[in-house]
């Protein structure tokens, strides 16, 4: 969410007005323990708060890319 230039609030709002959100999915990473429901309407597919275990966090960006990947024929 803490990034430089921009927050992660910011970045997410910029994708939906470039109508990218639905194409590139939003995984959060934050110490912040409170930011849950304003992470949920940023529109972000995951919440990860830190500490974090690397196998949870590789199992959501394997989540999200599954979902976003069409079926081989």
């Amino acid at each position: 969410l803490m990034m430089p230039r921009m927050d992660g609030y910011t970045f997410a709002q910029e994708l939906n007005k470039r109508g990218l959100q639905s194409s590139i999915p939003i995984i959060v990473l934050s110490a912040d323990v409170n930011a849950g429901q304003r992470v949920q309407q940023m529109g972000a597919e995951s919440y990860i708060t830190k500490p974090f275990d690397l196998m949870y966090l590789l199992g959501q960006v394997s989540r999200c890319i599954q979902q976003r990947t069409p079926p081989t024929p």
